[in-house]
């Protein structure tokens, strides 16, 4: 998959990946081994805690765009009012 379309996926799909990394970054050590994924956790902790930042950045940049389509359909339709 190419940098341009990863871009394009949609915010649900960086929340389910940041759901998924916090758990495995903030759960409770018990529930990880529960599931029998403590060890992985440990050992890749790095390569999760960078998918953890960029689904933080990627979803943060889905919420200014959303914010910012919002103030300008506003600031259009005011303008139009006036």
């Amino acid at each position: 998959m190419s940098y341009s379309k990863f871009l394009t996926l949609p915010a649900k799909t960086f929340l389910g990946i940041l759901i998924v990394t916090s758990v495995l970054l903030y759960g409770p050590a018990s529930v990880l081994e529960n599931l029998e994924l403590y060890d992985m956790a440990v050992e890749s902790r790095t390569f999760i805690g960078l998918l953890f930042l960029s689904s933080t950045g990627f979803l943060m940049a889905h919420f200014i765009q959303y914010i910012y389509g919002v103030l300008k359909f506003y600031i259009v339709k005011k303008d139009k009012d006036v």
